[in-house]
């Protein structure tokens, strides 16, 4: 079940994202497949390039590999249920070594060796490639979380495995919000007043980074319902027991793919609140962010016995702007408004900012 607050409230210049017209995805079952590649030369950026004849040099290939936590979840998790296979397990024990590749790194991240070693799949056995390297045979198992953010449901397995071992637990909260604000990298403005409201609806406000992956994973499967803002973050509803409630805060104009299969593979009541303010495009899903306490959160607390007021941080969203102004000129990109809802944008922040 999908609900949303802009059903009820918002202005109709933003029924475009309206969860009744969202994609909803649930697990497919078709037959997942394996390609062998012969005489291919995997390059560290990922890419693959035909090559001569070398060594007899076999392998499994795992993917590119993304050290970002919802990637790590999705994409880097998405070609190991074929390591579960007999037929996977016969070609290690003929010399076929698993490789992947990582964007711009040349390390795992230690809380995805953590989880792969949830899913009894231990990380030094993968080898990393960062230099060229050719192989006669090369195996590529297929997705099982695709481009097009569809799950199948090899890929639900994968999940539950780590799920079955992480203990529930009473003491730990049974509402749960995981925020970003505390984080070094200062991409997200303006969230910890969302906490705030979050706090006063009774939310146990958690900062993840300070806690192990045992802690947040148990965390998440001993709640009942599950908030945080749209991205890495809110996919870890993955890790929470069926039928809980989501609440994704939407914090840019763009919908995450990622998130509709995240929702549909606990079968979650999920409720998405627009809570940003977007004007420019600079990186559409990389920030920066501003969120604030608008009249959807408002709105959003008030149906739950919390009486707020509205608030605009105006020194918060200055700043905002300065980092958007400051990443313009570092990466050589022009500060472009966002033409679809700009009008819309504008006019919420004459409103708002005044207030």
């Amino acid at each position: 079940m999908i609900t949303s607050l802009d059903a009820k409230y918002t202005d109709p210049l933003r029924r475009f994202w309206i969860t009744d017209n969202l994609p909803h995805y649930d697990a497919y079952n078709k037959k997942l497949s394996v390609k062998c590649n012969k005489n291919v030369t995997v390059c560290r950026d990922g890419n693959f390039v035909e090559a001569e004849i070398g060594k007899n040099n076999k392998a499994i290939y795992l993917g590119h590999f993304l050290n970002i936590w919802g990637h790590c979840i999705t994409d880097n998790l998405s070609r190991l249920w074929y390591l579960k296979t007999d037929e996977c397990k016969y070609l290690q024990k003929n010399g076929y070594k698993l490789v992947c590749t990582i964007y711009k790194s040349q390390f795992l991240l230690p809380n995805f060796i953590e989880l792969l070693d949830l899913c009894d799949i231990d990380a030094h056995q993968i080898q990393i490639i960062n230099v060229d390297e050719t192989f006669t045979e090369l195996i590529i198992p297929d997705r099982a979380f695709d481009e097009k953010h569809q799950y199948h449901i090899l890929f639900t397995t994968i999940i539950d495995t780590i799920v079955s071992k992480i203990e529930y637990n009473d003491k730990y909260p049974k509402k749960l919000y995981f925020s970003r604000a505390k984080l070094h990298t200062k991409r997200d403005f303006g969230e910890q007043y969302v906490e705030d409201v979050f706090r006063k609806l009774g939310y146990e406000i958690v900062y993840p980074e300070k806690h192990s992956l045992i802690e947040q994973l148990s965390m998440l499967k001993s709640c009942d319902s599950f908030a945080a803002t749209e991205g890495s973050v809110s996919h870890n509803i993955m890790f929470c027991r069926n039928g809980i409630e989501s609440i994704v805060i939407r914090k840019t104009v763009s919908l995450n793919g990622y998130q509709f299969s995240a929702n549909a593979m606990r079968q979650c009541c999920c409720v998405y609140i627009d809570a940003h303010l977007s004007l420019f495009f600079v990186f559409r899903d990389f920030g920066p962010f501003f969120i604030y306490v608008n009249d959807n959160l408002v709105r959003f607390a008030n149906d739950r016995g919390v009486r707020i007021r509205k608030k605009f941080p105006r020194l918060t969203f200055i700043h905002y702007m300065l980092k958007c102004i400051w990443y313009c000129v570092r990466y050589r990109q022009k500060l472009k408004p966002i033409i679809r809802d700009f009008d819309f944008y504008k006019q919420r922040l004459k409103q708002d900012f005044f207030l």
